[in-house]
Formats: structure tokens, sequence, C-alpha cells
């Protein structure tokens, strides 16, 4: 379980379960103790910081399903799904305003991740940073004067606090309207709210062959991608390499994850 965030009348707290490789959105209730999953993921998926409005009646989260990025709502009870139009680019970290009407997120709208501001009435976004290096996991201050973030740079990761009017920041563009979109309740009401199970498919991992041997040549040529001598490192086709990949119903398993300090290349 991670990126826990707790409901606005403190009786329950939302946070992102992975199993197997598989995130799902789940809200656990403290009154009961009962974890309730809000979403069944069965495509692999991937579920990141979700959030209660402040009026506790929507979550906001990000979402990365087809090599896609975008921020999604839905209702508290995991009804009522619905994504910013997908616009190609990369949206992340979102954060609620104080009044529940905007919230700030990072984008690479522009090929570097900045934070932005959306506007949930009007429809219109506008850019509040202007970095070179990054900006990320954007956060308002209890009276939205403020605004803190992570910024990355050639020295790494900083926090970084924005202060002052952000709507009358300079030099950063107009506002772009949105196409139309809706966060509404779909039909019909969940009869059952107990835990739902997640069915696990058996998916081959790929490993790189020619990683191999990574450290001899880092020693020798200063790279991994310079090897001394093309023939005594011949690069061959992917295949996976570990089997059996899964052990039911019990047992125990090793998952790799990696991914660049942009976030743009993740590897599984």
């Amino acid at each position: 379980a991670k990126e826990p965030h707790l409901s606005p009348d403190g009786k329950s707290i939302v946070f992102v379960k992975n199993e197997g490789g598989r995130t799902n959105i789940c809200l656990f209730s403290l009154e009961t103790e009962e974890v309730t999953y809000l979403t069944k993921n069965e495509d692999y998926t991937q579920y990141f910081t979700p959030s209660f409005s402040p009026d506790g009646k929507r979550i906001v989260f990000s979402r990365l399903k087809d090599g896609q990025r975008d921020i999604c709502f839905m209702c508290a009870d995991g009804l009522g799904v619905v994504s910013l139009p997908n616009d190609g680019v990369d949206d992340r970290d979102p954060s609620w305003s104080r009044d529940g009407k905007r919230i700030i997120f990072s984008s690479d709208r522009t090929g570097i991740f900045n934070i932005y501001k959306l506007n949930l009435e009007t429809k219109r976004i506008k850019q509040l940073t202007n970095v070179i290096g990054g900006a990320f996991e954007p956060s308002y201050s209890f009276d939205e004067k403020r605004m803190v973030f992570s910024s990355y740079s050639a020295n790494g990761y900083d926090i970084k606090i924005l202060e002052g009017e952000h709507d009358k920041e300079a030099g950063l563009g107009q506002e772009q309207r949105l196409p139309g979109y809706q966060v509404t309740r779909l039909s019909g009401e969940r009869k059952n709210r107990s835990p739902i199970i997640p069915h696990l498919k058996v998916r081959d991992k790929i490993y790189p062959e020619q990683m191999r041997g990574a450290d001899h040549r880092l020693q020798k040529t200063g790279s991994i991608n310079n090897p001394e001598k093309e023939e005594e490192y011949p690069v061959r086709k992917y295949r996976p390499r570990i089997r059996p990949i899964l052990w039911f119903p019990m047992g125990l398993s090793v998952m790799g994850y990696a991914q660049d300090v942009m976030g743009k290349h993740i590897f599984e």
C-alpha cells in the first residue's frame, strides 16, 4: 500500500494497493477496518496519487493506461470515472485547491514538466511555473498564497515555493480552454461494496541480454554502450529469462522496476 490520503471527515483513507505488479485504488474504513476496491484493474493500468476533494465527494488521481498518463476524477464510491481530454501529454501529481474548484498538477505540455492550474468550472488551464529541469508534486498552502513543489535540476531534486498571486504570474502565456468534459455519476448503484479481487494474468517479462557484462565494459571503456571489440559482446534478441513467472497459490516472487528521473521511460 502507498500514497494514502485521509478523507475530510477523517473516517476513511484512499490509497493505492499493489498486488503482483497490478495496482488499484482502494478505500480503507477507519470505523470497520474494511478495504473496498474502487477500481478493478484487469489490463495492468497503473494508478497514482489519489486524493479526496475538500467536500469528500470526489477523488482525483493520475492513471497510466496504454502508454498515456492522464488525470482522472471519480465519485468517492468509485463510480463515474472520467479523465481529462487525452491530448498526448503526460499529466500527473494532481492536488486540490481549498474550495475544490481548481486543481494544480504537473504536465510536460511544453516538453518539460511544469506546474499547471485547471479551473474545473471554466475548464481553463494555465501554466504557473517555467523551469527548465522539471517541476512535480505541487501543493497549495492553507491560504493558497503559496505553492510548494519539487523542482529537478542538474543538482537533483529540491523543494521550492512559489509566492504571490498565481493567476497573475507574468510571462507564461494565456489560459487555454480544454475540450468539454464532465465528472458525472454513472447510472446504477454499487450493490456490493465488498472487496473486489482482481483477476491475475501471467505475462512474460523480457530482459535485455546485452546488459550482461555491463560492469566489465564500464571498467574498460567508461561506458556500458561502447565495448572494446564488437565481436566480444554480440547483441542478441530479447527473450524471457526466468520461468515460471508466478507460483500459485502461495510462494515467493521477484519483481524489478526502474525509471529515468524525468519519468519518460519506465521498465518493469
